[in-house]
């Protein structure tokens, strides 16, 4: 082993027994969590559960109408991996195929449809299996408000 090698390996091995810094994770197994930044950045939201026992946040005051933050990869309603914002409108007249097509392609995040009645749907999932920080967290959350805002600025 070279000094150099030698020094570097030293220096590693200094790095690991301090342990790095562990930031503060939350994922989608702990909606009270989800919940509390969402509190805590100032939004009106609820825990509940959806029709399959899995936890659902009702925001309140996102929009013109509430959003549901739905929860999926779930097991009996626990351990969750991913989260759907979804907000669904009523629509005197649906979309047109053209509207909807040309939302998913110039947008970068947010997906929209037409539902079975016609009424337009806008979504967002977010991966959090293995965690994020509370900052991402509400990083996420203000990015779904500024796709409802648009969604409904062109609709």
């Amino acid at each position: 082993m070279t000094l150099r090698s030698a020094i570097a390996a030293g220096i590693a091995a200094g790095h690991l027994a301090a342990g790095p810094a562990v930031a503060q994770v939350i994922d989608a197994r702990d909606p009270d969590a989800l919940l509390g930044v969402i509190v805590a950045d100032g939004y009106s939201a609820q825990l509940s559960q959806d029709s399959v026992g899995d936890p659902l946040i009702v925001i309140d005051d996102i929009g013109i109408g509430p959003t549901q933050l739905y929860f999926f990869g779930c097991s009996d309603g626990a351990d969750c991996d991913v989260v759907v914002f979804t907000s669904a409108y009523a629509a005197a007249d649906a979309p047109s195929a053209t509207f909807v097509n040309g939302w998913n392609r110039d947008k970068l995040l947010g997906r929209a449809y037409v539902d079975a009645e016609g009424d337009p749907i806008l979504e967002y999932g977010v991966n959090l299996h293995g965690g994020v920080t509370p900052q991402n967290w509400s990083d996420s959350v203000d990015w779904w408000r500024v796709m409802v805002e648009a969604f409904e600025d062109a609709l």
